[in-house]
């Protein structure tokens, strides 16, 4: 407040407000910002261009005029890194001073050495949509955190010094369509987390990445998620297919698995999917020991797959890869259409379906010479394979998949 005479101040019946406008980031390192990585980053984007200085705590003050962003990239412009000419590395305070917070409408920190507390003026920068943070070293988020209302996008991968017990509950407050926690959180404990609360967010979020948060199971609220297009969660501890997961109708993009899973074998329900499983376009798992036997039963409900990520992890040698093939082969050439103009195929939801797959690793070879098989006629007859490799050569030009061998 300000004061006149001991009697406060009032401008248009309204009470004057202290701004604030700067916002202070606790630091290491002989440089600001200061990388750990080649691809390193330090962005602020404002919604209009506005005035700002950095006070680097060195004595050294930078001032920039009618910016449209603060934007360093390690693999970008890393000259315009400040060299601190003080010669002290240990921690030291850097404070962004702006025009206004409230043209701050993003912030993305990766792989920079920040520490301590998340500047506490986070709060007042009403008009944030997006905070990415990666592998930061923050110890904590100020309770102003909470008073943010306008973020569509929240990514905290390993951004903590610790996996906190806890989600904030202010991220629930706020239509998210986008939720990363990777490695931030510990929340093997549903309730205790937060994490039962994810349905809060059930009518706006699209995309959630829970990977490295100590999870055997998921809350039966993931099933409200309903809009839910992308779902990452790899380095958990599932032993078997999330039901919750298979209830996820819009389900696109898929990420589950942990090769370094205590306790061995995984079951082989993780790679079973249902009819719910029809959307989903791009798969990843990390299921090095699961067995493969029967796959082209399991993926009957994958009618729209067309990339197999991280191939290797699911199908790390010769054996496993010619198993694979003979399951792939068996689901794309039963299921999947020669001709998908023909009116059977017209017929079907998915005319497409089990066609123009990406799979496979360049650490893999298959048993035989890729080769068209015998009575092979493209586009009307798949012939006779009688090894992987022809059976290969028959998905390549009859089904239009991509695959990558040695």
């Amino acid at each position: 407040m300000y004061s006149v005479g001991g009697k406060i101040v009032s401008v248009g019946n309204k009470f004057p407000e202290n701004r604030v406008n700067t916002l202070t980031f606790e630091v290491t390192g002989s440089t600001f910002p200061n990388f750990t990585q080649s691809f390193s980053s330090f962005i602020i984007n404002f919604s209009d261009p506005m005035s700002f200085r950095i006070n680097y705590g060195d004595g050294v003050v930078e001032s920039f005029t009618n910016q449209s962003l603060y934007s360093i990239r390690a693999n970008q412009n890393p000259g315009d890194v400040h060299e601190y000419i003080d010669g002290n590395t240990s921690s030291r305070f850097v404070t962004f001073e702006f025009e206004s917070l409230l043209n701050i409408v993003y912030i993305q920190i990766n792989f920079v050495s920040v520490i301590g507390f998340f500047p506490v003026e986070v709060g007042l920068i009403k008009n944030l949509n997006a905070l990415s943070l990666r592998r930061t070293n923050f110890d904590s988020f100020p309770e102003s955190f909470f008073d943010l209302r306008n973020l569509d996008t929240i990514t905290l991968r390993q951004a903590l010094s610790f996996k906190f017990p806890t989600i904030f509950d202010g991220i629930f407050l706020n239509s998210l369509t986008s939720l990363t926690l990777e490695k931030s959180f510990n929340l093997s404990d549903h309730i205790s987390s937060n994490f039962f609360k994810i349905n809060q967010l059930k009518d706006t979020l699209t995309f959630l990445n829970i990977q490295g948060t100590d999870l055997e199971d998921l809350p039966k609220e993931i099933e409200e998620l309903q809009e839910l297009t992308e779902f990452w969660g790899l380095f958990s501890l599932f032993s078997a297919m999330p039901p919750e997961v298979l209830a996820l109708k819009k389900l696109e993009n898929l990420k589950l698995g942990n090769i370094s899973r205590p306790g061995g074998l995984v079951n082989t329900a993780m790679l079973e999917f249902g009819s719910n499983s029809n959307k989903i376009t791009t798969l990843s798992l990390r299921l090095r020991n699961v067995d493969l036997f029967d796959l082209s039963t399991k993926w009957l409900g994958l009618k729209s797959l067309k990339q197999i990520e991280q191939f290797q992890y699911l199908v790390g040698d010769t054996a496993r890869f010619d198993e694979f093939i003979n399951q792939i082969y068996i689901l794309s050439t039963v299921n999947g259409f020669l001709n998908t103009s023909s009116t059977e195929a017209q017929l079907e939801e998915f005319p497409e379906q089990f066609r123009d797959i990406v799979w496979g690793d360049s650490s893999l070879t298959q048993t035989g010479t890729i080769e068209a098989p015998p009575q092979f006629v493209q586009g009307s007859n798949n012939g006779n394979p009688i090894n992987q490799g022809q059976k290969i050569y028959v998905l390549v030009n009859n089904y239009g998949h991509t695959i990558t061998t040695s």
